[in-house]
Parts: C-alpha cells; sequence; structure tokens
C-alpha cells in the first residue's frame, strides 16, 4: 500500500523517464571502454545513432592495470550515469537501446531484442582463446564453422523476419 503521494510521485517519475530523448538529455552519461569495438562498440552505436549525448572515455590497454582497480567487479564497459556507475554490456546496450528510443515498446518485441542480444554476447564469450596463436587460430576456425555459424544463421533469420 503507497500513499498517494508516493503514487503521485512514481506517476511523475515514470512520465519523464518514459520520454527517453528529454531524460537522456539532463543525464550525464560516460562509456568507459578500451579503445576498441569489442562489447562497447554497440553501445556507443545506440547512443550515437538515437542523438544520446554521451562522454566515450577509451581506456588505453597501457593504463588498464592501474584503472581496474578503479572500476566495480574490475571489468569494462561500465556506464556512469549521472554518478552511478553499471556494470554488464548486455544491461548497458538495453539501457541504451531505451535511452535511443530504439527499444521496442512491444514486450515480445522487446524479448526478441534482449535474445539477439544475448546471442551476441554468447558468441563474444565462447570465442575460444588459447596463448599460442595457430593453437587460436585453428581452434576459432573450428568455432567459426560450427557453433558460431549456427548462430549467426538464427540471426539471418530473425532479420529477414523482422524485414
Amino acid at each position: 500500500d503507497r500513499d498517494p503521494a508516493t503514487v503521485s510521485l512514481l506517476s511523475v517519475d515514470l512520465s519523464v523517464d518514459s520520454d527517453s530523448q528529454t531524460y537522456a538529455k539532463m543525464s550525464k552519461i560516460t562509456l568507459k571502454y578500451f579503445d576498441v569495438a569489442g562489447r562497447g562498440e554497440p553501445i556507443r552505436i545506440a547512443f550515437s545513432h538515437g542523438g544520446v549525448p554521451f562522454t566515450d572515455e577509451r581506456i588505453k590497454f597501457a593504463d588498464w592495470p592501474t584503472v581496474k582497480p578503479t572500476i566495480p567487479g574490475g571489468a569494462i564497459p561500465v556506464l556512469d550515469v549521472d554518478g552511478t556507475v553499471y556494470t554488464q554490456s548486455g544491461a548497458l546496450l538495453r539501457y541504451a537501446g531505451k535511452r535511443s528510443g530504439m527499444y521496442p515498446e512491444d514486450l515480445k518485441e522487446a524479448m526478441r531484442c534482449d535474445e539477439v542480444i544475448d546471442i551476441v554476447s554468447e558468441v563474444f564469450t565462447k570465442t575460444p582463446q588459447d596463448a599460442d596463436v595457430e593453437v587460436k587460430k585453428a581452434k576459432r576456425a573450428e568455432y567459426a564453422a560450427g557453433p558460431m555459424k549456427a548462430k549467426m544463421g538464427l540471426l539471418g533469420k530473425y532479420a529477414e523476419e523482422a524485414g
């Protein structure tokens, strides 16, 4: 049970929050990620495409050992929104999509969008690594021809269905 003042306040907050462009322009947003595409690039693209102003703080690999202890969980990308730091690239991308007005309001469409984000994340996460460059190259070729190809086929099917 909420008192009427709280309900009224929540209504005001939600109505302001639903206007992605206005809210985003009022917020100070900083994306922190390496100076590569990787997991940060989809977030950059979403903000840029939606005209959402943000600071793109690119961390040099040489600076990472010094920066890492200052990052929650010691992993990037992170998003600082008005002084609060958020982690997890999927969550950051969803936020960027919503703030830019690109995220679907329809629940089924949003679920498909979430599925696509998670598939891409899975492909990144499962990409084989190895200290030996030749072994890594062979493992990645096998991965690309098998599991990755299957996931990309699924994404292609979804893109065709979406038109």
